[in-house]
């Protein structure tokens, strides 16, 4: 009797252990699980404009290397793009729970990270970035939240008419003085290669162009 009552008083905490092992195994599963496009090699691959997309990346994490242009993200996804014709097109994270956004625009030049090259940004908020895109071409948005654990992340992005004076080519001819014009410059982008002057921030928004030639 004394036997009997001693292994019943040692089965019952091996039965809890057990449990407790499985409830464990669970629970790491679920805190291991991560986003689809959690990863660079594997993007959520955007076919036709316009496009709108959320996900959850409060599990996303972020690569050995992987770029941190304009703020440090810890939990990025991406999204890859290659289009079939030249447009403006025009990304931003409207939508998002969080105000946090973090969203980095690259146009894909080489392999890996060390072949982006980066376009624009945008940072706690969801002001859009604009950008040209050429047919043939990949580009990849990254995509986040800077500080506050993520949440439900929005990603939007569109073809957009630029100004008529958007690229140095197509720049706005004047001969007279004085002259005066009026532009919209929030569809305006950057072309790649164009200069930064010196007395500009470190990261230009969307340009427009003019060409002066005085007749005197």
């Amino acid at each position: 009797m004394i036997v009997r009552r001693i292994l019943k008083t040692l089965s019952f905490p091996i039965t809890v252990v057990t449990l407790g092992a499985s409830l464990l195994g669970l629970f790491a599963g679920t805190a291991l699980a991560t986003p689809p496009n959690d990863n660079f090699a594997a993007p959520t691959v955007i076919t036709a404009l316009p496009f709108s997309d959320s996900v959850d990346n409060t599990t996303a994490t972020t690569e050995p290397g992987e770029p941190q242009p304009c703020a440090s993200s810890p939990q990025t996804v991406w999204y890859s793009f290659t289009p079939t014709a030249d447009a403006l097109v025009r990304a931003d994270m409207a939508g998002s729970s969080f105000f946090d956004t973090a969203l980095n625009a690259y146009q894909a030049v080489g392999p890996g990270f060390g072949g982006l090259n980066f376009l624009g940004c945008s940072t706690f908020s969801a002001n859009p970035i604009t950008f040209r895109v050429h047919a043939g071409a990949t580009y990849y948005l990254q995509t986040g939240s800077v500080f506050t654990g993520g949440g439900d992340l929005h990603v939007n992005l569109q073809v957009i008419p630029p100004p008529t004076n958007d690229d140095f080519s197509k720049a706005t001819p004047f001969n007279e003085l004085p002259f005066s014009d009026t532009v919209n410059t929030a569809d305006a982008s950057l072309q790649v290669g164009e200069p930064t002057p010196s007395c500009a921030p470190s990261t230009l928004g969307g340009t427009v162009w003019y060409a002066f030639t005085p007749t005197a």
